[in-house]
C-alpha cells in the first residue's frame, strides 16, 4: 500500500507488455477495476450507483476478453452480491468463497450439499406467478338441476387433481428462488465457480440468425439479478432506473442514431 495512504493497483500483474498492441481492452475497464477493489473499502451510500454499475457488468460479461470478462467485470457483480445485498449470513458467505477458492486451486472443497443450493441462474427462470396460467382450478358446472352422482364423482375427482397439480406446481417453482437470502447465496456460490468459464458465449444476431441462445441466458440470469437487487435494496428503484439507464446508452450510440435518422427520412 502506498505509504500516505490510497490505493496501489498492480496493473502490470494484469496488463501485457506496453509494446504489444492491447485489443478489447479500454481505459473504462481501468475504471471498473478501481471500483472492484473500493466497492468494500469505502463506507459510501452506494444504493443511487447500483442500475448503473449493473448495467456496465452486463455489457461486459460476454466480453471476447477474459481479463474482462472474468477477472474484472463478474468479480464485481460478486462484490456487489456481498456487499450489498442482504443476505445476513457473512459466516455463510465466507464459507462459499473459501470452498470455491480451495476447489480451484487445490481440487478440494469444504462440502456445501446440505448449505448452499446448485442452481444454473442461467437456465433455470425465476418462478412467476404467470407459470400457472396454463394450469387453472376447473369448477363444475350443471346444466340442469338434477345430475348424475357418476357425474358429480367424476367432476369432483377433475377438480381435486387439478388442485394438487396446481400445489405441485406451486412447490416445484419455489424451489427455484426459496427466498433472498438462499438465492443470494446460490448465486455467490454459481458465480465464485465459474473460474475461467464465461456465463455465455459471444454471439451476434447476424441476417440468417435473428434468435441466439445468449439473449435467452442473458435474460434469464438478469431476471435472477434485479430479483435479489429489488429486495435488498427496495428505495433505490432498480428496475425502473436501469430501464431508464440501458434506453438512455442505447440511444446515444452512433448506431442508433443513425437508425433514428433513416427512419425519419423514410418517414417511419
Amino acid at each position: 500500500m502506498p505509504e500516505f495512504g490510497g490505493y496501489y493497483a498492480p496493473l502490470t500483474e494484469f496488463l501485457p507488455d506496453s509494446s504489444q498492441p492491447v485489443t478489447g481492452f479500454h481505459r473504462c475497464n481501468l475504471a471498473v477495476m478501481l471500483l472492484v477493489d473500493v466497492i468494500d473499502g469505502i463506507s459510501i451510500d452506494w444504493s443511487p450507483h447500483v442500475p448503473l454499475m449493473l448495467h456496465v457488468i452486463f455489457l461486459g460479461l460476454d466480453h471476447t476478453r477474459p481479463l474482462v470478462c472474468m477477472n474484472i467485470v463478474k468479480h464485481f457483480l460478486l462484490k456487489l452480491l456481498i456487499v450489498l445485498t442482504k443476505h445476513e449470513d457473512h459466516l455463510g458467505v465466507a464459507r462459499i468463497l473459501l470452498s470455491n477458492k480451495n476447489l480451484r486451486e487445490l481440487g478440494y472443497g469444504l462440502p456445501l450439499q446440505n448449505f448452499v443450493t446448485k442452481i444454473n441462474f442461467t437456465e433455470q427462470k425465476l418462478f412467476d406467478e404467470s407459470d400457472l396460467s396454463e394450469i387453472k382450478p376447473t369448477s363444475p358446472t350443471d346444466d340442469t338441476e338434477s345430475t348424475s352422482s357418476k357425474d358429480q364423482d367424476s367432476s369432483s375427482c377433475e377438480t381435486l387433481a387439478n388442485e394438487e397439480a396446481i400445489v405441485n406446481k406451486i412447490l416445484e417453482l419455489n424451489k427455484l428462488t426459496p427466498n433472498v437470502d438462499d438465492t443470494i447465496k446460490s448465486l455467490i456460490d454459481y458465480l465464485a465457480g465459474k473460474k475461467g468459464h464465461a456465463l455465455w458465449s459471444y454471439e451476434d444476431i447476424t441476417a440468417k440468425v435473428w434468435s441466439v441462445k445468449s439473449a435467452e441466458q442473458l435474460s434469464t440470469f438478469l431476471q435472477h439479478i434485479l430479483f435479489v437487487f429489488k429486495e435488498s435494496i427496495p428505495l433505490a428503484h432498480i428496475q425502473d432506473r436501469w430501464a431508464q439507464i440501458s434506453l438512455q446508452l442505447a440511444l446515444s450510440c452512433s448506431f442508433a442514431i443513425m437508425l433514428v435518422v433513416h427512419c425519419r427520412s423514410s418517414g417511419l
